[in-house]
């Protein structure tokens, strides 16, 4: 049976080296193998054209989403007269090179595991003002 990677896998300690990419049909594995991928969602069976999981559902077709970080440019390469820029705002200081700027593809499902799960809710206003009206008493 054909079975269609999902997302990028690669195949740990194989050797020589193994890996599949998004989208990849494959259709030379073991019936093992393949229902490992598919158990563990990097895969989906491809019946009559349409993708379906463990459990005979039918999924969709991965789409892959691209996160470009852009770093907003800043003033430490403009030429300065007098520490001033020629705007007349003061020079800012420069903390380095700035940061690299990496491209990475993933698909929804991976971007959607990346987020964080919630975040810690700040203190409640009423318990820190009760506490701290106790304090302004003294």
């Amino acid at each position: 049976m054909t079975i269609k990677f999902l997302k990028g896998h690669d195949v740990a300690g194989a050797f020589p080296p193994v890996s599949y990419k998004l989208g990849q049909k494959v259709d030379d594995l073991s019936p093992e193998s393949e229902a490992h991928f598919v158990n563990r969602r990097s895969a989906a069976y491809v019946i009559d054209g349409k993708l379906y999981d463990a459990d005979g559902k039918e999924v969709a077709e991965p789409k892959a989403v691209t996160t470009e970080v852009v770093t907003v440019a800043d003033n430490r390469d403009e030429p300065t007269k007098g520490n001033r820029l020629d705007d007349g705002t003061p020079q800012r200081a420069s903390s380095g090179p700035g940061d690299v700027v990496m491209t990475s593809v993933v698909t929804e499902g991976e971007a959607e595991k990346a987020k964080p799960k919630g975040a810690k809710k700040p203190a409640d206003a009423d318990v820190l003002s009760h506490a701290t009206a106790g304090l302004k008493r003294k």
